[in-house]
């Protein structure tokens, strides 16, 4: 018998709406975000980037960005945020 676990790939992360964190972004050649399809998987890249504490999520572009620095919160509409 197979079993399906399910892991949260957000858990662990706290999540802010509509903010948005300054800070180092570690993903792309040269920091730039990267695409991706929903905010689980925006979690899920940044628990697997080395260094990664952060990362701000668009859902209306599918953007991604990891932070290595957690900086300064403003509010931006439709930025979705998480930290560790």
């Amino acid at each position: 018998m197979f079993q399906l676990i399910i892991i949260d790939s957000c858990l662990g992360f706290s999540i802010r709406n509509n903010t948005q964190y300054s800070g180092t972004n570690i993903v792309g050649a040269q920091g730039e975000p990267v695409l991706t399809s929903n905010l689980e998987l925006c979690c899920s890249l940044c628990r697997l980037t080395n260094d990664c504490v952060a990362f701000g999520f668009q859902p209306s572009t599918k953007t991604c960005w990891t932070k290595r620095i957690l900086g300064a919160a403003t509010t931006v509409a439709g930025i979705v945020s998480g930290f560790l």
